[in-house]
């Protein structure tokens, strides 16, 4: 083997369409670049590394790229695989050396029904796919910079919670009561959550109720009541996650807000 000019991280990831197009993010000082069911980052070092070592690293960036997916999901709620990386070498004579790793990570699923708005001349005033990529993209991007690039463990927290709602059918209303808690805890109370995050009081009472009051064995049951437990209906489940997506995404831009500022 000659010598390396080129070490190539590879992880393959299911559906091949799940960013719908070619999307690039910063990880550190590592740009990924994700398209057709590849996230590949090229590495150029001065004194190149172990194999060991590029592994280690790849281990890193994956935690860091699965944080990623999960702040798409928020948006795009698709079911996704990510396989654990590749590590290919690259030497001076072209030649490549592949080093291959198995399987890891699984989420939830939903489909999409895709319109455009066109008006008398024909324009397209509205297109909800282009509407759907931007903001996957953008939710993606906050979900990284806060809670990889910041350190934000509040971000972090709030998308896993969001995310253990789909993971984990059992968890459905805990984790999205945790996700509640965790951000009224944070901004010291439901009316700051109101005050900051505009969400209504009403809100934030009715994802309390579902989540921490009703008997249901999807939340934190018994809850505040003692009585036989029964399964919550599909529109209990809907409206708490829709709330707690609001809370999530309104804390997300408003934590990117201050940082700006």
């Amino acid at each position: 083997m000659g010598k390396p000019v080129e070490i190539i991280l590879e992880w393959k990831f299911e559906p091949i369409d799940f960013f719908e197009e070619k999307v690039e993010y910063k990880i550190n000082e590592y740009s990924v670049s994700l398209e057709e069911g590849v996230a590949r980052i090229s590495i150029t070092d001065d004194v190149y590394k172990s194999i060991d070592e590029y592994r280690v690293l790849a281990e890193q960036i994956y935690g860091k790229l699965e944080l990623i997916f999960k702040s798409a999901f928020i948006v795009n709620q698709k079911k996704f695989i990510i396989h654990n990386p590749n590590v290919t070498v690259v030497d001076d004579d072209n030649k490549k050396n592949i080093y291959l790793n198995p399987v890891v990570s699984v989420a939830s699923i939903s489909t999409h029904v895709e319109f455009q708005i066109i008006d008398k001349d024909g324009k397209i005033v509205s297109d909800s796919r282009r509407d759907r990529i931007n903001k996957i993209k953008d939710t993606s991007l906050l979900g990284l910079n806060l809670s990889i690039n910041d350190e934000d463990e509040i971000a972090m927290h709030l998308i896993g919670f969001y995310y253990e709602s789909f993971d984990k059918p059992e968890r459905i209303l805990t984790s999205l009561y945790d996700l509640h808690k965790a951000l009224v805890n944070e901004l010291k109370g439901e009316d700051n959550v109101q005050d900051i995050l505009g969400i209504p009081k009403s809100k934030q009472v009715r994802i309390r109720y579902i989540t921490n009051v009703l008997p249901l064995k999807e939340g934190r049951h018994p809850g505040e009541n003692i009585g036989e437990l029964r399964n919550a209906t599909n529109e209990e489940i809907k409206e708490a996650r829709e709330i707690a997506k609001e809370e999530l995404v309104q804390y997300l831009h408003y934590k990117s807000k201050r940082k700006k500022e």
